[in-house]
């Protein structure tokens, strides 16, 4: 009676890099971000002047500080970073095709929160969403000597078009 050799199951393809807790302690660390900077955004959207590079630098760190436990748990684990990461580039067309697929993701991503957008009705989040947003230089206040800025500010959602000049902002519905 002869045996085979048992059949390669499909996951052998890819080693095994970090242990299964480690999965869950990451999907917890992002599930707390997001629960906690929803706080935080609530927080600085009741601000007058929320300040965004606080906001945007807190986003950072985090997003380096989960890089960390990643890049941590791979080595702890024994396993080389560029299993993660991928291997060099030899040459222009392993360049191209990273370039393309990045470009393909983005595409694909871009249309996908549009659409989800529109399901979700996120254009009537109002100041929550706005405040995220980049207001370019402050204006001058009315008195101090100032000037306004030379040509108008455009800021636009799906639905309004916000242009901002010397005499405030005017908002125009699509």
């Amino acid at each position: 009676m002869e045996t085979s050799a048992p059949a390669p199951s499909a996951s052998s393809g890819y080693p095994r890099v970090a242990s299964p807790i480690h999965t869950i302690l990451v999907l917890a660390a992002i599930g707390s971000w997001a629960i906690g900077h929803r706080v935080f955004a609530d927080q600085l959207s009741a601000t007058a002047n929320p300040n965004r590079i606080l906001f945007y630098g807190v986003t950072v760190l985090y997003e380096w500080l989960l890089f960390v436990l990643v890049v941590a748990a791979v080595r702890r684990s024994g396993a080389s970073v560029i299993t993660v990461l991928g291997d060099h580039w030899h040459s222009v067309r392993q360049v191209l095709r990273d370039f393309g697929v990045a470009a393909g993701f983005w595409i694909v991503a871009a249309m996908l929160l549009w659409i989800f957008g529109l399901l979700l009705r996120t254009a009537t989040l109002g100041r929550n969403v706005s405040m995220l947003k980049p207001t370019g230089p402050k204006h001058a206040q009315e008195g101090d000597g100032a000037e306004a800025p030379a040509s108008p500010m455009l800021a636009t959602d799906a639905s309004v078009l916000t242009i901002v000049s010397d005499s405030g902002p005017k908002e125009t519905h699509a």
